[in-house]
């Protein structure tokens, strides 16, 4: 009986020694995702910020589906669907603030902000070739630029965020006469680009 009392002890201390662990044993990093402090260092990964940025016009709130909604409150067209919540929101009523057009394009479109803040607080500081920099910079403005342009004439009066933002910025509404100008300032390019589709230069 002694004896099987110590061997259930000497088990129980060889499981304990075994299985226990450093208490940052579960704190590992995701080697499917490269954190924001390590990617931005060579100029391939400018161009893929920059590229990213790009890919942001293509969600789905943004020009992939619910430009064509959006632009039924311009003078291109007007909705005769018999969907209220479609037709009163292209007469400029909000009768469902979590109305599926304006949750896609209010995500879509900052989420693409995002993008353009984050390769602007980071491009300026890689070690690269000064023109392609400049250039790169451009681009993210722009994209920048025409995002707040469209949010300005979708929804008048929203959030103006220039810098890489986290869970705790606080912005300021714009009036649409700050977004306009700040997005005319961004849409002047050089005559000229390098490569065919993409701007070359953009006022600072």
């Amino acid at each position: 009986m002694k004896s099987h009392k110590l061997f259930t002890l000497a088990l129980a201390g060889t499981l304990a020694v075994a299985t226990s662990c450093k208490k940052d044993l579960l704190d590992q990093s995701n080697p499917n995702t490269i954190p924001v402090t390590q990617y931005w260092s060579s100029a391939d990964d400018a161009n893929r910020g920059v590229i990213a940025c790009y890919s942001g016009i293509q969600q789905y709130g943004v020009y992939d589906h619910c430009w064509q909604f959006m632009a039924a409150r311009s003078d291109e067209f007007y909705s005769q669907s018999p969907y209220v919540e479609l037709a009163v929101f292209t007469r400029f009523i909000q009768a469902n603030n979590n109305f599926f057009i304006s949750a896609y394009a209010w995500n879509d479109y900052y989420r693409t902000i995002y993008r353009t803040n984050q390769a602007l607080n980071h491009i300026p500081t890689i070690t690269m070739d000064a023109t392609l920099k400049a250039q790169y910079v451009a681009e993210a403005r722009f994209v920048r630029a025409l995002m707040y342009f469209d949010l300005d004439s979708f929804f008048g009066n929203v959030p103006l965020i220039l810098t890489e933002s986290t869970v705790t910025t606080r912005a300021h509404q714009a009036t649409p006469a700050e977004i306009e100008a700040r997005a005319a300032l961004y849409y002047t390019v050089e005559a000229q680009a390098v490569e065919k589709g993409r701007i070359l230069y953009a006022n600072s």
